[in-house]
C-alpha cells in the first residue's frame, strides 16, 4: 500500500472516530442518529474502496442497515438508500462470495427498482446494478433464469442511457458480458458473436482514461478466448493478447491487475495449444503466477486463479514430461476443489479436471490408485451436470479417456464398452465446428481399435479408422496436433494388416509415420511413442517382405523412443522392451545395445518414488528380460556383462533398499555435510517407500489428503535424493558412488571359493562361474535342464511336503522328508534331477569329483536366479548312489547377489570371541526335528577347538 492511500485512511480513521464519538452521545435508535449514521457509512464505504477488505463494507451495510429501519416508507429518497445497501451487498459478494450477499443484494435492488418512476434519471443505473447481480448468482448457481434476467436489465439499462451519459460505454460493455454467460451456459454462437459486437463497441465508446476500460478491455479479450476455442481461428488470440497487453498498460490497482495478469495468461494458454510454442506456456504460467499473487486469502475468485494455473501447469508437463509440474497442477487443482462450494456451477468442472491430472499421473507413474481416483471423480462430476451443460462433453471424452487408461492396465472389457460409450455421448453433443470434436473424434477411433484387439471385430476396426480420417479431414495442416493424429490413423492401417495381411495397409502406416516424424520438433510430447510405432512398422515390413533394409530403418528409432528424455521412463522402458524382443527373435546384431538401453532404463522404471509394493509390481515386467539378456550376452560370449546385467538387474527394489541403508564412510570423511544430507534423506526416503497408499474413499472437499500428502512428499525426496546423489558423484573419488557395480569388481566377491550363478530360461540353464583369484568369468552349460522344469521340480516338491503335512491330521509339520516310503520318490526324483542335471556338471567342471578332499571340503556359493531359487541345490543327489551327493564334495551356501559378499568384510576373530547356537528339537504342535541337538554339538566342538 503506497504512502497516498495510508494518509487517506488516516484521514478517513480520524473522521470515523469522531462520528463514532458523535453517535455515542445519542441512545439507539434516536432518528437524530441518521445523518451520523449516513456519513459512518459513507466514510466506510471509502475506506472499503482503498482497503479492499471485508470488514468495511461489513460495518457500512451495518450502518446503512440502521439507517433503513429508522426511515419512513414513504421517505422520497427510500429508492436510493435501497439501491445503496443493495450495492454494498453486491460489493462485499466480489471480496467473499458469499451467496446470502447476493441474494441480499438482489432483493434491495429489485425493491429500490419497484419505487423507481420510470421517468427518473437514475433508473439506468438500477437496471443495470440488478443486472450484474443476477449474473454473479448465474455465475454462482448456474440457473439460465438468472442470466436471462440479466440481459434483460442489461438491454433496458443500456435503452435508457443517453448517447452522451459517460456509464454508456460500460453498459453495453455489460449487455456484452451477460450474452457471454449465457453463450458459456448454452454453447450457442450467436450469443458469443452478440458478445464480442456489444463489448467492442463499449470500448470503442470509451476514452482512454475512462475507469471501467481495463476490464472491459479484458472481458473483450475473455471473448474473443472463447471464439477461438470454438473456432480455431488464430487471429481470435492474437486479437485478445492484444487487448489484454492494452488493459496492462492503464493505471490499475492490485486487484484489477491481477484481471489482466490472469486474462493474459489464460490467451497465452490458448495460443499454445495451437501453435504448441513452449514459450507461450511458459509466459501462461507466468503471467497467472502474478495474478495469484496479487489474489488476496479468502477472495471469491481464488479458486478460480488455482485452477487456472493448475491447467497450464498441466500442459507444460504434457509437453516436457517433467513429473514436478504435474505435481503442482494436482496441487493447485486440490486446492481450487476445496475452497469450490457444492453447488458452485464451476464444481463439476474442477472435479472433471482434476481427474484428468490424476489420469495423466497414472500413465506417468503406473500406479493403480491414481487412475481410480481419476474415474471416481469425473463419474461425481457427471452426476453433478444438467443435461443442457456446455462442459457435459468435456466431461464425458474425459471420463472416457479414464476407462481407456484402466483398461490398457486391466484389460477389463468393461471399461473400454464405457470408454466408447461414454465417448459417443459426447460425441453427440458436440455442435458441428467445435475444435473438441477433433479430440473426441481422435479417442473414439483409439477406443475402437482397443476393442477391435481385444475382441478381434473387424467392425470396431473400420469404426476406428473412419473416426481417425475423419480428424485429418477436419484439423487445420498447422496444427500441433496432427502428427498424432496421423500416428494413430498408421496404428489402425497396421492393426488392419496384422488382421488381413495387406501390404498396403503396412505402406500406409509407415507413410503415416514417415510425415508425423517430419512435423515434429525435438522437444515433442509424444517422440518416443511416434519413433517406436515406426520402427515396429519397419519389422514388421522386413518379416512380411524379408526386405532386410527395413530392419536397418528400425534401428534408428528405436535408438531415439528409448533414449530420448521427451519421453517418460515408463514409456521408453516399455519401447526398449519392445526392442529388445524383436532383436532378440530376429537375431539382429543390435540385440546387445537393446538390452544394455533397457537395463541403463531400470531404476527410472523401477522408482524409487513409488511404493516398495509397486516397485516388486513392476518388477514381475522383467523377470522373464533378465534372463534373456543373460542369455544375450551369453550367445555373444561376453560373460562379463552376463554376470553384470544379472546381477543389476535381478535384485534391483532389494539393491535400492539397500543402497538406502548403505554406510556413507568415505563421504563422511571428506565431505560430512553432503553425506548428512544423503543420510537424513535416505532414512526418509525408505520410510516413505514402505508405508501403505491403499485407496480409500475421498473427501472431495479436502485440498490434499494426508494419502496425497504422502505420495507427493515420496516422489519429492525421490527427486531430491537423485540430484543429491548426482551431486556427489561430480567429486573427485566418488564418480561410482552407489552406482551398480561392475564385473571387474564381482570377481572379488569370491573369496573362499567360486560362487555359481545360474541363469534359467524355457529352454535351458546356463552356469557362470566366479573364481578365486580369477578375473575371468568361466561358462558352463546346463541344456539338460530348463525353468519349464525347475517349475516341475517345485511343484512336484509342493505336493510331497504337502502329502507330509496330511499324513498327520491335526497337528502342523515342519516340511521335513518323512520316513514313509510312499513319500521317498517325489523328492528323490527332484533331488537327483538337480544332481545330474545340474550340480554335478558344474562339479566336474570345476574338477572337484574327480579329487574328493579327505579332510577340510572345498566351500561353494550358489547363487540361483528365477524359478531355481526355491530348488535345494544343497541337498541334490542320487541316494540310491554312492558318491552321489553334493555334500560329499563341497560344502554349499546362498547369496541373493554377488555384491551382498563384497559388502560382508572379512570377520578377525580375537582370543574373547564368543558364539551363541540356539537349537530347538520340540515345538509345540509340530513335529520333532531330528538332529538338531547333533549339530549344536557338532558347532561347539568346532568353536572350542
Amino acid at each position: 500500500m503506497d504512502s497516498s492511500t495510508q494518509r487517506k485512511l488516516a484521514e478517513i480513521d480520524r473522521d470515523i472516530k469522531s462520528l463514532l464519538s458523535t453517535l455515542s452521545q445519542t441512545g439507539d435508535g434516536d432518528p437524530n442518529q441518521r445523518p451520523t449514521l449516513v456519513r459512518l457509512a459513507n466514510f466506510y464505504s471509502q475506506r472499503s474502496m482503498l482497503s479492499n477488505e471485508p470488514e468495511d463494507m461489513s460495518r457500512m451495510i451495518e450502518y446503512m442497515t440502521a439507517v433503513l429501519a429508522l426511515t419512513d416508507d414513504d421517505y422520497p429518497g427510500m429508492s436510493g438508500l435501497l439501491g445503496t445497501v443493495g450495492m454494498a451487498h453486491g460489493r462485499r459478494s466480489e471480496i467473499l462470495g458469499d451467496m446470502d450477499d447476493i441474494d441480499k443484494a438482489i432483493e434491495f435492488t429489485t425493491l429500490s427498482l419497484a419505487l423507481t418512476p420510470d421517468d427518473h434519471p437514475v433508473l439506468p443505473f438500477t437496471l443495470s446494478n440488478l443486472g450484474l447481480f443476477h449474473k454473479k448468482r448465474y455465475e454462482r448457481l448456474g440457473e439460465l433464469s438468472d442470466v436471462e434476467k440479466a440481459i434483460q436489465y442489461d438491454s433496458r439499462a443500456m435503452e435508457l442511457t443517453p448517447p452522451d451519459d459517460p456509464n454508456l460505454p460500460e453498459r453495453v460493455g455489460k449487455l456484452g458480458s451477460s450474452y457471454f454467460c449465457r453463450f458459456q451456459r448454452l454453447g450457442r454462437l450467436e450469443d458469443l458473436e452478440q458478445a464480442i459486437e456489444y463489448q467492442s463497441t463499449g470500448v470503442a465508446l470509451a476514452p482512454d482514461d475512462y475507469p471501467a476500460l481495463p476490464s472491459m478491455l479484458g472481458n473483450l479479450a475473455t471473448s474473443h478466448n472463447d471464439r477461438f476455442q470454438r473456432l480455431n481461428e488464430l487471429n481470435d488470440i492474437e486479437t485478445a493478447i492484444m487487448y489484454e497487453t492494452r488493459a496492462l498498460g492503464l493505471p490499475l490497482g492490485d486487484l484489477q491487475l491481477s484481471f489482466r495478469f490472469a486474462n493474459l495468461g489464460t490467451s497465452y494458454s490458448y495460443r499454445y495449444q495451437y501453435s504448441g510454442e513452449a514459450d507461450d506456456i511458459d509466459k501462461a504460467i507466468e503471467y497467472k503466477s502474478r495474478a495469484l499473487a496479487l489474489t488476496p486469502e479468502g477472495h471469491s475468485l481464488l479458486p478460480t486463479r488455482l485452477a487456472n494455473i493448475g491447467e497450464s501447469y498441466i500442459s507444460r508437463f504434457i509437453r516436457m514430461t517433467k513429473l514436478d509440474d504435474l505435481e503442482k497442477a494436482i496441487n493447485y487443482k486440490s486446492s481450487a476443489l476445496s475452497l469450490t462450494p457444492d453447488d458452485h456451477p464451476q464444481f463439476s468442472h474442477r472435479l472433471t479436471e482434476l481427474g484428468v491430472s490424476h489420469n495423466l499421473r497414472f500413465k506417468r507413474l503406473g500406479e493403480l490408485n491414481d487412475i481410480d481416483k481419476a474415474i471416481e471423480y469425473q463419474t461425481r462430476a457427471l452426476s453433478l451436470m444438467p443435461d443442457t451443460y456446455s462442459d457435459l462433453p468435456d466431461c464425458l471424452n474425459n471420463l472416457a479417456a479414464s476407462h481407456a487408461s484402466r483398461y490398457k492396465h486391466l484389460n477389463e472389457l468393461a471399461d473400454i464398452d464405457k470408454a466408447i460409450d461414454y465417448g459417443s455421448r459426447a460425441l453427440a453433443l458436440i455442435p458441428d465446428g467445435h475444435p473438441d470434436m477433433l479430440n473426441c473424434l481422435a479417442n473414439l477411433g483409439v477406443f475402437h481399435d482397443y476393442r477391435s484387439k481385444q475382441l478381434n471385430e473387424m467392425d470396431d476396426l473400420e469404426k476406428a479408422m473412419a473416426y481417425k480420417y475423419q480428424v485429418l479431414a477436419l484439423v487445420p495442416g498447422n496444427h500441433q496436433n496432427v502428427p498424432g493424429y496421423l500416428t494413430n490413423l498408421a496404428v489402425s492401417h497396421k492393426n488392419r494388416f496384422r488382421r488381413l495381411a495387406t501390404l498396403d495397409d503396412l505402406e500406409k502406416a509407415i507413410e503415416h509415420e514417415s510425415r508425423a516424424l517430419t512435423l515434429i520438433p525435438e522437444d515433442y510430447p509424444h517422440l518416443c511413442l511416434l519413433h517406436a510405432n515406426h520402427a515396429t512398422s519397419h519389422i514388421w515390413y522386413s518379416l512380411f517382405t524379408k526386405d532386410s533394409s527395413h530392419l536397418q530403418a528400425a534401428l534408428p528409432s528405436f535408438r531415439i523412443a528409448c533414449t530420448s528424455l521427451a519421453g517418460a521412463p515408463r514409456d521408453r522402458f516399455r519401447y526398449a522392451l519392445l526392442w529388445t524382443t524383436n532383436a532378440s527373435e530376429l537375431g539382429t546384431p543390435d540385440s546387445i545395445e537393446a538390452y544394455q538401453t533397457i537395463i541403463d532404463i531400470l531404476p527410472q522404471f523401477i522408482w524409487l518414488g513409488a511404493t516398495t509394493d509397486q516397485r516388486y509390481e513392476d518388477l514381475k515386467s522383467v523377470n522373464t528380460l533378465v534372463m534373456n539378456a543373460a542369455h544375450a550376452a551369453i550367445l555373444s560370449s561376453n560373460y562379463s556383462l552376463a554376470l553384470q546385467w544379472l546381477e543389476h538387474t535381478r535384485g534391483v527394489v532389494w539393491s535400492q533398499n539397500l543402497m538406502l541403508r548403505s554406510p556413507l564412510e568415505d563421504l563422511q570423511a571428506s565431505h560430512p555435510a553432503l553425506a548428512t544430507q544423503l543420510r537424513v534423506l535416505a532414512d526418509e526416503l525408505y520410510i516413505a517407500g514402505s508405508e501403505p497408499r491403499e485407496s480409500q474413499a475421498y473427501d472431495f472437499k479436502i485440498v490434499a489428503s494426508e494419502h496425497e500428502d504422502a505420495g507427493r512428499r515420496h516422489r519429492r525426496l525421490a527427486t531430491e535424493y537423485a540430484e543429491l546423489l548426482d551431486q556427489v558423484r561430480t567429486l573427485s573419488g566418488f564418480e561410482d558412488f552407489l552406482r551398480p557395480i561392475k564385473s571387474n569388481r564381482l570377481v572379488h566377491a569370491a573369496r573362499t571359493g567360486p560362487i555359481v550363478v545360474i541363469s534359467c530360461r524355457h529352454d535351458r540353464c546356463d552356469a557362470l562361474l566366479v573364481l578365486p583369484q580369477q578375473a575371468d568369468i568361466a561358462y558352463l552349460s546346463l541344456p539338460d535342464f530348463s525353468a519349464e522344469k525347475a517349475k516341475s521340480a517345485r511343484s512336484e516338491l509342493e505336493i510331497s511336503v504337502e502329502n507330509m503335512r496330511s499324513s498327520e491330521r491335526g497337528t502342523q509339520r515342519r516340511p521335513m522328508i518323512d520316513t514313509d516310503d510312499s513319500d521317498k520318490p517325489g523328492f528323490e526324483r527332484v533331488l537327483a534331477t538337480l544332481w545330474n542335471a545340474v550340480v554335478k556338471p558344474i562339479l566336474d567342471f570345476l574338477g572337484y569329483t574327480a579329487n574328493v578332499a579327505s579332510d577340510n571340503l572345498p566351500h561353494i556359493t550358489w547363487c540361483p536366479t528365477g524359478a531355481m531359487t526355491f530348488l535345494p541345490l544343497h541337498a541334490a543327489g542320487d541316494y540310491d548312489q554312492p558318491q552321489s551327493r553334493v555334500f560329499d564334495y563341497v560344502v554349499s551356501s546362498y547369496t541373493p547377489t554377488l555384491t551382498v559378499l563384497l559388502k560382508a568384510a572379512p570377520y578377525t576373530l580375537r582370543p574373547d570371541s564368543r558364539l551363541l547356537a540356539v537349537g530347538q528339537a520340540a515345538t509345540p504342535g509340530h513335529a520333532p526335528l531330528p538332529g538338531t541337538a547333533e549339530e549344536l554339538d557338532c558347532v561347539k566342538a568346532r568353536t572350542q577347538g
